[in-house]
């Protein structure tokens, strides 16, 4: 039989395990976390404030109007002739929210004999945030068109031309 002093001893052993058990496994611990967000801009141009030349040579006319999503410049020339010419213009505006790169205008169709000539244009210019108060987010695009006054003949009357430009827009950080 046991005895106390076994009993005793007996206790006081699985009192020491049980201690370095705790000992072993009781300790504290704690976790750091990284939680991120990413939100991304908005790249997005328009054209703003068309204009034209205020002093047309007499009988043609010629016009600049922007459609309501501001993504289209149309130009109108009408009862142009041998001689004449007209400027017109418009601003591209970063209506973004990140800073774009304007890329030289493209010529994609002429149907015209003659070709519209870019007076003014934002090749590879970096235009800022902001309203359009500012000239930073602005830049002019200019377009001279002339019918040459050595044009004779009936071949070129009545007639209707048309051309068309591109102008890409890049974030500002693309080579």
């Amino acid at each position: 039989m046991f005895t106390k002093k076994s009993l005793f001893s007996a206790a006081l052993i699985m009192m020491i395990a049980l201690a370095s058990l705790g000992v072993a496994y009781g300790y504290w611990t704690d976790t750091l976390y990284i939680n991120g967000s990413v939100g991304t801009g908005e790249l997005d141009v328009e054209f703003w404030g068309a204009w034209e030349d205020g002093n047309p040579p007499a009988g043609g006319v010629c016009t600049g109007t922007i459609d309501q999503t501001g993504n289209i410049w149309t130009v109108t020339i009408t009862n142009a002739y041998p001689g004449y010419g007209c400027d017109l213009g418009v601003y591209v505006h970063n209506s973004g929210t990140i800073p774009v790169k304007i890329q030289p205008p493209v010529l994609i169709n002429n149907t015209s004999p003659w070709s519209p000539v870019l007076t003014a244009y934002p090749a590879n210019t970096v235009l800022q945030v902001g309203p359009v108060t500012t000239p930073a987010t602005m830049k002019s695009v200019g377009i001279r068109f002339d019918v040459p006054a050595s044009v004779s003949g009936n071949d070129y009357e009545n007639g209707t031309y048309t051309f068309s430009y591109t102008i890409a827009a890049t974030q500002e950080n693309v080579p």
